[in-house]
């Protein structure tokens, strides 16, 4: 018996798959249907005048599918309806027009109008009925396995899993009913995307009389005048044609007004709900439904597209509701593939990083000078010429004094350098340091001089603290020209830590603020600080504009040099090669140069600045921001927002997470997880970004020994933005700052994912994630403000007050040169052009 039934089983499958097959050939979207691409969008009240189930503001994904363009009319819903009856079909209330042993029973005004007078079995039945109709495999089942097709009754059993989602035609989620009333733009009230108000031009709706909503602004007031027909005498004399009024930008109609649809879910909380295509929970019988989109009996406040109502899903015939249709969804089977791009990315595992070569150590050398690079902007070839031509004259200059002990090499790391931003560098040159000051370490030099440009400082930083670490008996020297101190402005108060005595040498370089935000000026804590500008001999001076109410104000000239100079300095401070009025700084202070113990007796850290040549007076003040503005910290237990990988463990709380990574052999004893699966672990949550961003922030450390290899890796949506690596990072608790591709709104995505590039287990453990800002978060612009008698063009920059900014400019559109500075205090700064000239001059302004 038992053989027997298996027997049939496998038939029926079979003859199933063989249906599928032949249905599968007329699975097209009809003509009134709208293809809803897949993504992400913001689901609830983001305006704030909602009720307690309108939130919390989620991020929801969704596949592709189709929708109707109209809500289902009498016309379609009568065609359908026939076809049903004589196919086994039944319906507990027969629609507002419709036809029953020839008669005709009509509370409806015409085909063109919604159909209405239905509950919500009678809408799932018939969606059923169009599908075999059409040709199509049926979306709803009453059983599990999906066999046989939902037909007749109040079927109550009837939950998720008796569906078949990517099959026929179907009620749609609430998910996909917000998210296509919304037309793909977030952030609004109704339907539309171009004003937050509603008037009876727009929808057919019923204004409020004592005018409570300020958002309903319509001229005429109660029921919509055009469709108020007293010559019915019925409730149904309020509807309007399906398509009377303006399509969204999805090209649906009657999202707002007309009749409420009904919708797949219960109405749950958003608590509740989940990322990915979220189905309401529906994982029991309930008789309560949702409904979506406002009637024409309903005021502006139940119209707006977050708005959520329910009603009982038996909706018996005294029950009919005379403001009640819907509208019916398709599964596309032109899906755009399911996984979002930021999953795609996350899940493919990175390469582990390696290091430039350290400096091998030649016999009979005790000490070493090593001379390295910044950024090198992405967008510009690679200019590291400097370092050769400065160790080359280091060399010359030992050569020449007999000082047969010091040896010194130029480090390049060009591959990590080459980005678009300088933090990523900053991050990135952190790591290779730490590799470098390991290697160094364990050559026990006698003394260690590290010269680095820009970015380069974090490098040489890091190699310092980790040489200190492993081996104290180095005396290091730590030189910094022009410093990128970050962000987060961390440099000032960290380069030259740990290191037995550090220069600082400095331009005010606003040349290139637009490439690195003025990061590269001032004083450092634990550094001798020497201002280089006013040496430069090629140095130029800006024209200083000031708002005013309507007038050209330029008060001074601002010297400023180029970001280059202070290495171009310390190369030709190298014996025999001398700089005017240097004073002996530069390369003769260090130990090699001679001037070692000089510098330490007469130089103090810390110092203000010492200012090499005569100084042009300056009457620029300083307007921009000097700390980043964090926006508050990121959870990572909410549920709806937050997935995880399959493999490793993840374990969430508030504010954090740890991830291990597994390998084959591992004691997971005191982790509670449940059958974890080898592998590396990710998380990452999906965040609405209203202000705007270009930092994260967070606290982390390995926990466990370094020969784990574990890497971790940090996304924002689709780009790594920073990696940490078990070998070279701090074993504390350390905080981290990695900027973003740019300044984000609406909806992004924050990954995390560790990887273990050895036979051990790897762990680590992240807090405190925060997003930040800094600079200038306001669009800002230039135009033309007038000609004046001279032909030259008076011009003003439009922009957000407090801040400095530069014009820049070209005439080829590649190489520009500052030509203003600006101090835009109340939002306006006008400042004039250059002469008039055959060649066409082109301008640009950039924030400090």
């Amino acid at each position: 018996m038992r053989t027997t039934k298996m027997t049939v089983l496998v038939v029926l499958v079979v003859a199933l798959f063989a249906l599928i097959q032949t249905k599968a050939q007329v699975q097209t979207a009809p003509e009134n249907m709208v293809l809803i691409p897949a993504g992400e969008f913001q689901m609830g009240d983001m305006i704030g005048d909602g009720y307690y189930d309108e939130i919390p503001v989620h991020i929801v994904y969704t596949d592709s599918f189709y929708i109707d363009k109209y809500e289902v009319t009498d016309s379609l819903w009568n065609e359908v309806y026939r076809w049903a009856i004589s196919n086994g079909y039944d319906f507990d209330n027969l629609g507002s027009s419709r036809i029953s042993f020839g008669r005709i029973f009509s509370d409806s005004k015409g085909p063109n109008y919604p159909v209405t007078e239905i509950n919500w079995f009678d809408a799932i039945k018939w969606c059923n009925a169009r599908s075999e109709k059409e040709g199509r495999i049926p979306a709803y089942y009453t059983d599990r396995v999906h066999t046989i097709v939902y037909h007749t009754g109040q079927n109550k059993e009837i939950t998720s899993y008796y569906v078949k989602w990517k099959a026929g035609y179907r009620l749609p989620t609430e998910a996909e009913w917000e998210k296509t009333a919304r037309g793909g733009v977030s952030g609004h009230r109704f339907s539309w995307a171009d004003t937050d108000t509603i008037t009876h031009d727009r929808a057919n709706y019923s204004s409020d009389w004592a005018f409570t909503y300020d958002y309903d602004v319509s001229l005429t007031r109660g029921f919509h005048p055009a469709y108020y027909d007293y010559s019915l005498y019925k409730p149904i004399m309020y509807l309007s044609p399906v398509g009377s009024f303006a399509p969204n930008n999805y090209g649906l109609y009657d999202t707002t007004g007309n009749v409420f649809e009904w919708c797949w879910d219960r109405a749950i909380t958003y608590e509740s709900s989940t990322y990915d295509d979220p189905q309401g929970n529906i994982v029991s019988s309930y008789r309560f439904r949702a409904l979506r989109g406002g009637s024409w009996s309903s005021d502006a406040n139940w119209n707006r597209v977050s708005f959520r109502n329910d009603k009982s899903a038996t909706n018996t015939f005294y029950q009919r509701s005379y403001d009640l249709g819907f509208r019916t969804v398709l599964g596309s089977t032109t899906a755009i593939a399911k996984t979002p791009e930021w999953k795609q990315a996350i899940e493919i595992q990175p390469k582990q990083p390696t290091y430039s070569e350290a400096p091998k150590k030649e016999d009979t050398k005790d000490s070493l000078v090593l001379v390295t690079h910044g950024w090198q902007p992405a967008f510009r070839p690679v200019d590291i010429a400097w370092v050769e031509e400065m160790t080359n004259a280091i060399t010359s200059y030992l050569t020449a004094n007999q000082l047969d002990n010091w040896q010194v090499s130029a480090y390049r790391w060009v591959e990590k350098a080459s980005t678009f931003d300088p933090e990523s560098v900053l991050r990135a040159g952190e790591q290779e340091g730490k590799n470098l000051g390991q290697s160094i370490a364990t050559k026990e030099w006698k003394n260690v001089h590290l010269i680095a440009h820009s970015a380069g400082s974090a490098l040489i930083q890091s190699a310092t603290e980790k040489i200190k670490d492993k081996w104290t008996n180095t005396i290091v020297h730590l030189t910094f020209l022009d410093p990128y101190v970050g962000v987060t402005y961390n440099g000032r108060k960290n380069y030259g830590s740990y290191a037995d005595w550090a220069e600082n040498y400095f331009t005010r370089d606003l040349k290139t603020s637009w490439e690195i935000f003025s990061f590269t000026e001032g004083a450092l804590k634990n550094a001798y600080n020497v201002d280089v500008t006013f040496l430069d001999k090629t140095k130029t001076t800006g024209d200083v504009y000031f708002s005013s109410s309507g007038t050209v104000i330029q008060q001074c000239q601002e010297a400023t040099t180029k970001h280059s100079w202070p290495y171009e300095f310390y190369t030709q401070t190298i014996l025999p090669n001398t700089v005017g009025n240097s004073k002996g700084f530069g390369f003769p202070l260090s130990k090699e140069g001679g001037g070692w113990d000089f510098a330490k007796s007469q130089y103090a850290k810390g110092n203000i600045s010492e200012v090499l040549g005569t100084p042009d007076p300056s009457c620029l003040p300083t307007l921009f921001q000097t700390t980043p503005a964090y926006l508050g910290q990121i959870s990572f237990s909410t549920t709806s927002s937050t997935t995880s990988s399959p493999t490793g463990v993840v374990e969430k709380n508030d504010f954090g997470f740890n991830l291990v990574s597994l390998i084959k052999e591992r004691r997971l004893q005191s982790l509670k997880a449940v059958a974890p699966s080898e592998g590396p672990a990710w998380l990452a949550t999906t965040v609405l970004i209203t202000n705007a961003v270009n930092l994260v922030s967070f606290d982390s450390r390995f926990l466990n020994d370094a020969k784990a290899e574990g890497l971790l890796s940090v996304y924002w949506d689709t780009n790594v933005i920073g990696t940490i690596d078990e070998r070279v990072a701090p074993s504390e608790m350390h905080q981290y700052t990695f900027s973003v591709p740019r300044i984000a709104n609406g909806i992004q995505t924050i990954g995390f994912r560790l990887d273990s590039f050895s036979d051990m287990t790897s762990s680590v453990t992240v807090t405190n994630v925060s997003l930040g800002f800094i600079g200038v978060k306001e669009p800002f612009f230039l135009s033309s403000a007038g000609s004046q008698t001279d032909g030259v063009q008076m011009l003003q920059l439009t922009g957000q007050k407090d801040f400095n900014y530069t014009v820049e400019t070209s005439t080829d559109l590649i190489n520009w040169e500052v030509f203003a500075i600006l101090v835009n205090t109340d939002g306006v700064v006008k400042f004039n052009s250059a002469p008039p000239s055959k060649t066409a001059h082109f301008y640009r302004a950039v924030a400090q």
